[in-house]
């Protein structure tokens, strides 16, 4: 039985932790995060510090090394704790539609990643830098991309409900870093 569980997110224990504790609250963590920016210091900051972007349904993303796009649903932590946020310690800044920048910041601050140095107080047309438009690939369309590398970050209890992609490097999200860096 146990053997079917999934191994539990790096940033688990902190999350209990916190639900158990009487840490501050996560709307005095909120209001230490509302950190409106301009273009110009976003985009200063934007040099040094990774940016998470987590609009849904993005016109344009803003191109950097540094740079993420990440929804803001459920899968959001995983990725963020897992691979673009180093540790709870490091600053980041956080990208989102016009007004929603505390879905996001809520969601990293349950996980212990409080260091959001600020958000986008601007549209992405007002951005002065380089941008790239997303494709979003679904399931089905990815065996008609030729010689594409694949890699599934999926664990294996998810692979039951679309398969595992033929050809796909499989490694999960939570090995990812280990196996790759």
């Amino acid at each position: 039985m146990v053997a079917s569980v999934s191994e539990a997110p790096k940033y688990f224990k902190f999350d209990a932790t916190m639900n158990q504790s009487a840490l501050s609250p996560y709307t005095e963590k909120l209001a230490q995060v509302n950190r409106p920016l301009s273009v110009e210091e976003f985009q200063n900051l934007s040099e040094t510090l990774p940016v998470i972007d987590s609009r849904i349904n993005p016109e344009a993303i803003i191109k950097g090394k540094n740079v993420y796009w990440l929804t803001a649903k459920a899968t959001l932590v995983n990725w963020a704790a897992n691979l673009v946020v180093p540790s709870p310690e490091s600053q980041f800044l956080i990208f989102t539609e016009t007004g929603k920048w505390e879905e996001t910041a809520e969601r990293l601050i349950r996980i212990g990643y409080f260091n959001i140095k600020g958000y986008n107080n601007f549209d992405i047309k007002d951005w002065k830098g380089e941008t790239w438009k997303p494709k979003i690939v679904h399931y089905d369309g990815l065996k008609q991309i030729p010689d594409a590398t694949i890699l599934d970050v999926r664990k294996k209890n998810e692979w039951k409900e679309t398969g595992i992609v033929e050809g796909a490097v499989t490694i999960p999200l939570q090995t990812l870093e280990e196996r790759v860096g």
